[in-house]
């Protein structure tokens, strides 16, 4: 029917963004509150230079780099207290508890060398719901839609496919 969501697919994300007690798979919480205060500062500067250092994790960096910086012109820097709001509200947010009442089919796809999210860490946690797959694509960061397109496309598509014939 129209408006039920069927399933998830979350790219690059996490239920929990910071690290705290029982979780070591998001960020440092005080990497995020400076990450603030950049943006707070020079949001533009680093925007840049944010995107910059997601790319030093893929395996051809300076093809990356040059990639997003032609997006980054095309789509510029987006409203910096909006950023700011949504990074505070990500250190904040912890949905860990709901992963095991989850009904729905979700499937999480992540950069092997994602600097933000732990991959090893989320595919331990999110084996609580036996509706939830992990799809770790290898020599991808935290932007594994641009490095490693194709193959991020192929894994979405094998679970739509996979929601189609019931299984």
């Amino acid at each position: 029917s129209q408006g039920h969501v069927k399933a998830k697919i979350m790219v690059a994300s996490t239920p929990c963004f910071v690290n705290q007690k029982g979780w070591y798979g998001g960020v440092d919480s005080l990497d995020a509150k400076r990450f603030v205060d950049q943006l707070i500062d020079n949001p533009e500067a680093t925007w840049r230079n944010y995107y910059r250092q997601l790319c030093l994790a893929e395996p051809r960096a300076r093809a990356q780099i040059k990639q997003v910086e032609l997006l980054l012109r095309e789509f510029p820097c987006p409203d910096p207290g909006s950023l700011v709001n949504a990074i505070r509200l990500l250190h904040r947010a912890d949905y860990r508890a709901g992963l095991g009442k989850e009904k729905r089919p979700t499937l999480w796809v992540l950069g092997e060398n994602d600097p933000l999210i732990d991959a090893i860490a989320l595919k331990e946690l999110v084996t609580v719901s036996d509706k939830a797959r992990v799809a770790i694509i290898q020599q991808a960061g935290h932007l594994p839609f641009i490095s490693k397109g194709d193959e991020v496309a192929s894994v979405i598509n094998e679970f739509v496919n996979t929601l189609e014939d019931g299984r």
